[in-house]
């Protein structure tokens, strides 16, 4: 708002700003990789997020939950060929 308010009416990122969202998303996805045990409420503390921040990021990375803790929800080609 304080861009617009200041007649400011580019869309436009300034340059080197990082969107905070691109960032996260690729920290939740360098930390689940290293530990997969960790679980949603664990980096929801970690990151200092709000729990259905880190659930959506994680589903926009196709992770999902397992008891056992991420994995990837991609299907193998044999295993898509049997659905």
């Amino acid at each position: 708002m304080v861009r617009f308010k200041s007649a400011n009416t580019s869309l436009e990122d300034k340059p080197g700003r990082i969107r905070p969202s691109d960032f996260i998303d690729q920290a939740l996805l360098t930390t689940v990789e290293e530990d997969e045990s960790l679980t949603t409420r664990m980096l929801t503390e970690n990151f200092e997020i709000d729990h259905s921040t880190s659930v959506r990021c994680l589903k926009k990375l196709r992770k999902v939950w397992t008891l056992s803790g991420g994995v990837s929800h991609e299907l193998s080609p044999l295993i898509r060929l049997s659905h």
